[in-house]
């Protein structure tokens, strides 16, 4: 129950990490709520669909534990810095 008195369920992501410790180092929202875009320290950028419950992307990047990523419009296009 949360403080509203409501039932809550929390759904844990369905991702595919490569073997060994595995965290999402960075965690964001698409614009329309559909999409959760995760950068972690296996180097890998994670898209997953919350409406299909699916990782509907696998992106592996230079970046060193893809911390600052973000959507970079309404047109779901990534970004990251």
């Amino acid at each position: 129950m949360n403080v509203f008195g409501e039932e809550e369920r929390h759904v844990a992501l369905p991702l595919t990490p490569a073997e060994g410790p595995f965290c999402l180092f960075s965690l964001r929202f698409s614009s329309d709520g559909v999409e959760i875009l995760g950068g972690a320290n296996d180097g890998y950028l994670y898209l997953f669909d919350r409406e299909a419950r699916t990782e509907s992307l696998k992106v592996h990047t230079t970046l060193l534990f893809s911390k600052n990523i973000c959507f970079a419009s309404r047109l779901r296009k990534l970004a990251g810095r």
